[in-house]
């Protein structure tokens, strides 16, 4: 009985070990897939069309109910 249960513990600790390999490199991975994604999309394909001009230039929409709001602009 001690035998088997011995040989039982061997097996578990055996599996665990394999396990713990399988989620490095299960991390691992992820990680460089992530960090790939991350470092590419920081990247632009291509410039913008017109250069960015400063927002103070853009006039602000209001909503077409806006009275039913603001009793006095």
């Amino acid at each position: 009985m001690l035998t088997l249960l011995t040989r039982l513990f061997r097996l578990l600790a055996s599996w665990l070990k394999r396990m713990k390999k399988s989620a490095a490199i299960l991390t691992l991975v992820a990680t460089t897939v992530l960090a790939g994604h991350a470092a590419s999309a920081q990247f632009a394909d291509e410039p913008p069309s017109q250069p960015l001009a400063s927002l103070k230039t853009v006039s602000i929409p209001e909503p077409p109910n806006l009275g039913q709001f603001v009793k006095d602009k």
